[in-house]
């Protein structure tokens, strides 16, 4: 309880508007989502793709249709296409859950919608796998199984 009051008092003294302070935590939590699968490309510019899709586009007129154009890589910035695509997607799937979907009931229709916008326009979105093609925001209609785990047991030593 102690914690809410102190967060509400520094809330009401600060001289930063909440939409900038969400537009911040928007950036900051793509690009670190990002970073984590390997993405190189930093905080600085992944501020500088969503100045620019702020600046340039309508942002909820982009979420409004499923087949709107994403804006192009090549308009947001000079880094790696691949890169800057998955920037853009998260900032525009990060915007549309904080602007959007959380202020009403989630459905599976919103989720599927959530993952087409995710990877949209990356090889995932649409790719044929053992003669079945697959659709960003369906469900599966192949099995999948993961690769690559093991258990490393390491021999206990008591002292």
């Amino acid at each position: 309880m102690h914690l809410l009051k102190e967060i509400n008092s520094l809330k009401a003294t600060s001289k930063i508007p909440a939409k900038e302070l969400l537009q911040c935590m928007i950036v900051g939590f793509s690009q670190q989502s990002c970073a984590l699968e390997g993405n190189t490309i930093g905080i600085v510019e992944s501020q500088e793709i969503w100045d620019k899709m702020s600046k340039n586009y309508n942002l909820d007129d982009l979420l409004k249709h499923e087949e709107t154009q994403f804006p192009t890589p090549s308009s947001l910035s000079r880094k790696s296409e691949i890169e800057v695509i998955e920037i853009r997607n998260h900032l525009l799937v990060t915007y549309f859950l904080y602007n959007h979907l959380l202020k009403s009931e989630i459905n599976i229709e919103d989720i599927k919608k959530v993952h087409r916008f995710m990877i949209k326009d990356t090889p995932q979105e649409k790719f044929d796998a053992w003669g079945k093609i697959q659709q960003a925001g369906e469900f599966r209609t192949i099995s999948v199984r993961a690769l690559g785990y093991h258990l490393t047991v390491y021999p206990v030593s008591f002292h």
